[in-house]
């Protein structure tokens, strides 16, 4: 099992504890680690400093791609970018977050409410990951930290690569980017279409 590094901040105290069962269900001895510190000047990106170049919170931009585009043709892409805060996990949705309990524990009102987020589905949720806000084209094996981080990745499965994919490690910003119809935008979205042009 891999402990997530993104919920871990500097100077937070970890201690893992396990316990060995039987297949009849008999529980063993339990065995606890020593405390570690996570590193206050060790780390793979920089401490967050509000002000600093690369800083800002975020940054969100939409294009209409045109007919020529070989890829997605005729459609609206929506990049978001925003620097990586070690302890924070980068959530992105088209409509306000809200009861974060829910939302995070696959509750099925993500699916209705957050079709087109970055918070990956499940390997049912096709139409979630078609209008999802996936990687912009970043490569795993040049980017994400080296052969130790990509095969503790690795390990934890495919929903933890597909999201780490969006992260460069390199200049430290995750980095979504969705392609949407006009329709997606309305029906499954919650844009509006105020006056020609907006």
């Amino acid at each position: 099992m891999l402990l997530d590094a993104v919920y871990l901040q500097a100077g937070a105290r970890v201690q893992c504890s396990a316990r060995a069962v039987s297949t009849t269900g008999r529980g063993g001895l339990g065995l606890t680690s020593p405390q570690v510190e996570v590193s206050m000047e060790e780390g793979l990106c920089p401490p967050h400093t509000p002000g600093a170049i690369g800083a800002e919170p975020f940054s969100a931009k939409i294009r209409y791609t045109g007919p020529d585009d070989p890829q997605h043709p005729n459609l609206i892409r929506l990049t978001v970018t925003m620097p990586h805060v070690d302890g924070m996990l980068p959530f992105i949705s088209t409509r306000p977050l809200s009861n974060l309990a829910l939302t995070l524990n696959h509750d099925p009102s993500r699916l209705g409410n957050h079709r087109c987020s970055n918070l990956q589905g499940g390997p049912g949720d096709a139409s979630a990951t078609r209008l999802g806000l996936t990687s912009a084209g970043v490569a795993v094996a040049g980017v994400v930290g080296g052969s130790h981080l990509r095969n503790s990745i690795a390990q934890d499965g495919a929903l933890s690569l597909g999201f780490y994919n969006s992260l460069d490690l390199e200049t430290c910003v995750w980095s979504f980017s969705g392609y949407y119809s006009i329709s997606d935008l309305l029906s499954d979205c919650g844009g509006t279409v105020r006056t020609d042009g907006q």
